[in-house]
């Protein structure tokens, strides 16, 4: 039996081995997937993905590259809601930054990675005016 995907997320990173475990979990949840290297965000030209998954390990050193890539992918696909992971240790830090450009939700990677069905069902529920409450899993 083909499962019909419906819905498209884009998975922003520079790791292969951690975009293709979150690739096969977003595909295991309905979606069709698309990777994108930071640098080529403004090549992606579609009416813009259901969700953007960015992978915020390589930002770890500099929060203002974070922040100014999540801005990026949220002035090119406003309509899509954004989920970010990075280490457990950098979450709070790292939230003061990407969630006012636009993150809705921020992950530790550990919970990314064991719980990404759950987190993408609390994503479609996040209005973005309300985006700031409760947004760290961990």
């Amino acid at each position: 039996m083909t499962q019909v995907l419906e819905n498209d997320a884009v998975i922003i990173d520079d790791n292969l081995m951690t975009a293709s475990r979150m690739a096969s979990q977003l595909r295991a949840a309905g979606y069709a997937v698309n990777f994108i290297q930071p640098a080529a965000l403004h090549e992606q030209v579609n009416n813009g993905p259901d969700v953007i998954v960015i992978n915020y390990g390589p930002y770890s050193n500099d929060f203002s590259a974070a922040a100014a890539l999540t801005a990026s992918a949220h002035a090119l696909f406003p309509s899509s809601k954004i989920l970010g992971y990075v280490s457990h240790g950098l979450v709070a830090d790292l939230k003061r930054v990407v969630m006012p450009a636009g993150c809705n939700l921020l992950a530790a990677n550990s919970v990314a990675s064991s719980r990404l069905p759950a987190l993408l069902s609390r994503l479609q529920g996040v209005d973005r005016d309300n985006s700031h409450d409760d947004d760290i899993e961990a």
